[in-house]
């Protein structure tokens, strides 16, 4: 979903249908993102955070000025077929990770908008506001990963 290839940054979203072996086009972010971070709850995509595209060559070329990075989110709902705003993170960041852990997103770490690593986690709650965690990460962290899973 999102991305782009040094000269535009891209909404398009397609998935791998196990069906018939192959990616197809689905519907669009609403959005423009590249350097975001997805996750999906309670059978949801969410697409969180990265940069909209406005100043994506000058971050390529090194003089990145800050004023492209979205705090916006937006989710998708199959039984719906569409992406619909959700309810935007505290911090906008770009490269974050993100990860549920028992029906909570967080999203960690990231850019923030003036050319710092984020340490802060925010973390969202269906039905609630986003909040930052009082704790931060081992370190700054940005073009990672997470996952988290059960033991």
């Amino acid at each position: 979903m999102g991305g782009g290839n040094r000269v535009d940054c891209f909404a398009d979203v397609e998935m791998l249908d196990l069906a018939v072996g192959r990616w197809i086009r689905t519907q669009s972010m609403l959005q423009k993102r590249m350097a975001l971070a997805a996750v999906e709850l309670k059978g949801v995509l969410y697409a969180t955070g990265g940069y909209d595209g406005n100043s994506y060559l000058k971050y390529v070329l090194g003089g990145f000025d800050g004023d492209s990075l979205v705090q916006s989110v937006e989710s998708f709902d199959p039984r719906l077929g569409s992406w619909m705003p959700a309810e935007p993170m505290y911090f906008p960041r770009g490269y974050p990770a993100a990860a549920i852990v028992e029906d909570t997103m967080y999203v960690i770490g990231g850019m923030k908008d003036d050319e710092n690593i984020a340490e802060a986690v925010e973390y969202y709650y269906e039905g609630q506001d986003w909040r930052e965690m009082a704790t931060v990460t081992i370190g700054k962290r940005c073009f990672m990963s997470a996952a988290a899973f059960s033991t």
